[in-house]
């Protein structure tokens, strides 16, 4: 078992690209440094049939440059963000393993900015509180090896009014794997259930935009080493 921890701070001067999205109200005076602070604690170990890593976590960011979903250029934006980590993998058995990483975290609005909506506390759009997947892994011999995994991702705001959002997905993946000699074989099945999600959404000029995901799909492939 090992504790560590880090604290960290860092800085991005204004990029060209920032200077020539402003807007008639603006002036290229009013972009600072976006600037970052963080600390993170944790704690891993290792045993025979356990592998296992926690992370908590919080860091601050002051002066970042986005784009609202009303079009509008914002220069001095500020959010925090405080949560958890872990990750872990467990042999069940000499050829079946369980292995899972998860996320929560809060990310927060840490100013007023009326004409876009944001009030000091509330949540940073496009950034859902909860990640995860779990794998579960079938080695039946040393040369082939089947993974099912379940992907999660939580719910999110769309907007920075918090007035919208997306529900969140959950996918299956399927992959196995098998080596003949000098040759190996190899496929997975992504989106193995078919669902329709997202991989990003927004609500921008009144609508709301979704990026379509890949539906199922199958994948093969071979290589040959010498």
């Amino acid at each position: 078992m090992a504790f560590f921890g880090s604290w960290s701070q860092g800085f991005r001067a204004p990029q060209t690209t920032d200077m020539y999205r402003l807007q008639k109200q603006q002036e290229i005076g009013e972009i600072e440094s976006e600037q970052l602070d963080s600390i993170e604690l944790g704690l891993r170990g290792v045993s025979d049939k356990l592998t296992y890593e926690v992370v908590v976590y919080n860091m601050n960011k002051d002066n970042f440059f986005f784009r609202d979903a009303k079009g509008l250029n914002v220069t001095d934006g500020e959010t925090s963000h405080q949560g958890l980590e872990l990750s872990f993998t467990y042999d069940l058995t000499e050829q079946l393993s369980l292995g899972a990483n998860y996320s929560y975290g809060q990310h927060e609005y840490e100013f007023d900015h009326a004409s876009s909506g944001v009030v000091k506390g509330s949540k940073v759009d496009t950034a859902p509180e909860q990640l995860a997947n779990i794998r579960i892994a079938w080695q039946p011999t040393d040369n082939s090896k089947l993974e099912l995994e379940w992907l999660h991702l939580g719910e999110y705001y769309l907007d920075p009014a918090n007035e919208h959002d997306y529900a969140g997905h959950d996918l299956l993946q399927l992959r196995g794997s098998m080596q003949l000699d000098n040759i190996k074989l190899f496929a997975r099945i992504e989106n193995l259930t078919d669902e329709e999600y997202a991989t990003r959404a927004d609500f921008a000029f009144g609508s709301y935009r979704f990026f379509d995901g890949q539906p199922r799909a199958l994948h093969v492939g071979t290589s040959i080493s010498f």
